[in-house]
């Protein structure tokens, strides 16, 4: 375990709460240090579309109708961008290796997002490695300025979604706020060797995005839980030493993928000109579309006509014919 020392004592406050005690609006967005407008998607390309909100704070649209948020802000209908999607009752609280709870919480909403699923990290970030948030908690409400004896920045409580970025400053740390032990990596908010937008996680944030660049893909590597302050640091604000902690996804990546696969998806036919595209809701899992003519004897074969990704959708387009078809998934 990596940890950084702190030479003042910090207590810890989950995200979700934070935005309730502060003013009681509902959810808001991430704090950035260097810009008080980063509420536009990111030109970078890092997963803009899939983060919405729950209850108030943040959640994190995997796909197939799965969204991630920390347990203490818990299921409920989700707002993804001017589209609410019904909870449908379904939902799993995460676990540790030795069968104890963890703050976070996958649920199941009817109505599938025109989004593409996130491919989930296989291991931590790496130590001094940028990794980019995107949430819905306070942003700044002033420039940098002293806060009692540091120095930071007050929020401005508007809602938003919003975005920044920062280094990776511990992993594999392990704390329970109340919600059961979690596994998370974290980032500390400095003044000096900053990244482009650093960052510090608000009122609001819990259950959003941390995601990093694998190549040419963007991976889910964490989801905001906590924050770190000082003992006596005036609320509604952020400050120079703060941290944000994140769960690291890699540990409960295998956990995740099973539920992900636990509700197979539906298969929809169309006919389209001298072609039939079938297609099934992107479930983040990889699947093989099969056929069969008849299914008595059952003689299935694979088809080879790639599979595209599209608006949360994966489809294949194959020759149409004039006797039957059947069609299925195999994993």
């Amino acid at each position: 375990m990596v940890m950084k020392k702190r030479s003042r004592p910090q207590p810890f406050y989950l995200l979700g709460c934070l935005s309730y005690l502060a003013s009681g609006l509902s959810s808001h967005a991430i704090l950035d240090a260097n810009s008080m407008s980063n509420t536009n998607a990111p030109a970078d390309g890092a997963p803009w579309a899939n983060i919405g909100r729950v209850n108030g704070p943040s959640g994190t649209y995997i796909a197939a109708g799965w969204v991630l948020t920390a347990a203490h802000v818990g299921a409920g209908d989700f707002t993804l961008g001017t589209l609410t999607l019904p909870y449908d009752g379904i939902s799993h609280r995460l676990t540790n290796s030795d069968g104890t709870v963890t703050d976070m919480i996958l649920f199941h909403v009817s109505q599938t997002a025109s989004v593409p699923s996130l491919p989930l990290a296989s291991s931590p970030p790496a130590l001094n490695s940028v990794v980019d948030f995107i949430g819905t908690g306070y942003i700044a409400g002033s420039g940098p300025m002293p806060i009692g004896s540091y120095t930071g920045f007050t929020w401005f409580l508007t809602s938003a979604r919003s975005l920044g970025n920062n280094k990776v400053a511990s992993i594999n740390y392990v704390y329970n706020a109340g919600f059961g032990n979690v596994t998370l990596f974290s980032t500390s908010f400095e003044a000096t060797g900053q990244t482009s937008a650093e960052c510090q996680g608000t009122g609001g944030d819990s259950g959003s995005g941390v995601f990093q660049k694998s190549g040419a893909v963007w991976q889910l590597v964490g989801m905001s839980d906590l924050v770190s302050v000082y003992t006596n640091q005036p609320a509604n604000t952020s400050v120079y030493g703060n941290s944000t902690f994140a769960a690291q996804i890699s540990t409960y990546r295998s956990q995740i993928l099973a539920w992900l696969g636990s509700i197979p998806p539906t298969l929809s036919v169309t006919k389209s000109g001298n072609a039939v595209n079938v297609c099934w809701p992107d479930p983040g899992l990889a699947y093989t579309l099969q056929t069969t003519p008849t299914l008595v004897p059952t003689a299935w074969s694979t088809i080879t006509q790639p599979q595209v990704a599209t608006n949360g959708m994966i489809c294949v387009s194959v020759p149409a014919t004039n006797s039957a078809s059947f069609f299925r998934l195999q994993r």
